[in-house]
Formats: C-alpha cells, sequence, structure tokens
C-alpha cells in the first residue's frame, strides 16, 4: 500500500506541474478547479487522519466531476476540453484507487481512452495500456511493421531508378521526377521537401538518388505512421467501450 501511495504521488507530483505549466497561459474556472482537485489528493495520501482524508478526496471527486462532461469540441487556456476531461478522470481514478476501489477506478481510466485515446496510450496511462490493450492489438502492429519492411525493401530499386533519371540531367530529369513519383505523391511531400528534392538534382546523380530516397522515406513513413496512430486510435476507442460494458 505505501509503495503505491509512493507512486500516485510521483504521477500526481508530474501531472501538477504540468497543470501548472498550462495554468501561466491564462486564468479558467476549469483548471483552477482540476488544480485544486490535484491538491487536495496529495493531501489526502499525506494525511493520517481519516476524516481528513475523506473529506479532501469528497472535495476532490466533486471538483472533478464537474469537468468531465465539457464540450470537447471548445477550448480552454488553447487546449481542447477533452485535455481537461482526461485529467478530470485521471483524477477521479486516483480517487478511487485512495478509497481501494478498483472497479471505479479503471471505468475512469477506460473512458480516458475513449476520449483521447492517443494522449492515453501515449502519455497519460502508458503503463496500463501496455498491460491491457497493447496484447490484443497484435495483428495490426504486425501489419504496421510489415508495410515498414515492404519500405525499406522498396526504396533500393527506387533509388537505381531515380539515379538513371537524373543521369539524364538538366529540365528533363527535373521535370520527370514528379512525374515518376506520382503528381499526387510529389505534391503530398510538401513545399520543403519538395525544395530540397530540386536541390538534390543538382548534386551527382548517386548522391542525389540517396537524397531523394531520404526524403521520400521520411514521407512515406510518416504516412504509414498516421495511418497507424488512427487505426490504433478505433481499436483502443472499441476496445475500451467494450471493457467498459464488461466491468
Amino acid at each position: 500500500m505505501r509503495q503505491r501511495l509512493a507512486t500516485i504521488e510521483d504521477h500526481l507530483n508530474s501531472l501538477s506541474n504540468e497543470l501548472d505549466s498550462l495554468k501561466r497561459q491564462g486564468d479558467q474556472l476549469i483548471i483552477r478547479e482540476i488544480l485544486g482537485a490535484y491538491d487536495a489528493i496529495e493531501d489526502a495520501i499525506k494525511s493520517k487522519n481519516a476524516e481528513t482524508i475523506s473529506s479532501r478526496l469528497r472535495f476532490a471527486e466533486e471538483s472533478l466531476l464537474r469537468n468531465t462532461n465539457l464540450d470537447p469540441e471548445l477550448t480552454t487556456l488553447g487546449q481542447k476540453n477533452s485535455l481537461w476531461m482526461i485529467y478530470s478522470h485521471l483524477g477521479l481514478a486516483f480517487v478511487a484507487g485512495l478509497r481501494e476501489d478498483a472497479h471505479i477506478a479503471v471505468s475512469h481510466l477506460l473512458r480516458i481512452f475513449i476520449i483521447d485515446p492517443r494522449t492515453a496510450r501515449q502519455k497519460l496511462i502508458k503503463e496500463f495500456y501496455c498491460e491491457y490493450f497493447e496484447p490484443t492489438f497484435s495483428a495490426t502492429n504486425e501489419t504496421y511493421q510489415a508495410k515498414l519492411a515492404a519500405l525499406d525493401e522498396e526504396l533500393p530499386q527506387l533509388e537505381v531508378a531515380i539515379k538513371d533519371i537524373i543521369k539524364i540531367g538538366g529540365l528533363i530529369a527535373a521535370a520527370l521526377i514528379p512525374k515518376f513519383l506520382s503528381v499526387g505523391t510529389y505534391l503530398l511531400l510538401g513545399e520543403t521537401a519538395r525544395m530540397n528534392i530540386q536541390k538534390a538534382l543538382s548534386l551527382p546523380p548517386e548522391r542525389a538518388a540517396k537524397e531523394i530516397v531520404s526524403v521520400i522515406r521520411s514521407y512515406r513513413r510518416l504516412v504509414l505512421s498516421g495511418d497507424y496512430e488512427r487505426t490504433l486510435d478505433g481499436e483502443c476507442t472499441a476496445l475500451a467501450l467494450k471493457m467498459l460494458k464488461e466491468i
């Protein structure tokens, strides 16, 4: 129990520092209530008086519950309200944990995944994700890794083909490269990437081909990563909803 309290306190300190940093951007009732709730949870952890612990946890619970049903499409202090909602649910999970109510604690953690699955798994409750969510997504992870491997296998052949085009030289090569990559892909690379490709055309063919393929690799990996993260978002939300119904 003591070790669990120490872990919760460490997590609270980190979150409180982040919330304090966000509060410096402006003073709003929402952030004041959430910060006040986290302070109350810390008070409860440090106190040895049962009445004080109960009253501080009750105060924290009431303050956090008021901020779990915000409009997620609106913003407060430049942040989507979904951020404040997941901080509120995390605080409520702490409250439930300190009351040794695992059922309620888990229900709040699952609601975080429903509101913002990406922040939940990448930052806020990574340990929970790794233990209860990630093992069920093995097929998605394998598909993503297979696509990355296929990309790495494809690029050397692409490099050779681009080098042959560059050897033609001049404006012809500059015109052929976008068509070779497909105009749609070329435009999606972004202005900076396209400029880098054009600059690379002035280099010796072998080096130019490597530079261009490097730009393409970065773009393609970014696309694959975005698709992968969006897929995980959907799978996390669906699993969280399923688990919430079952607990």
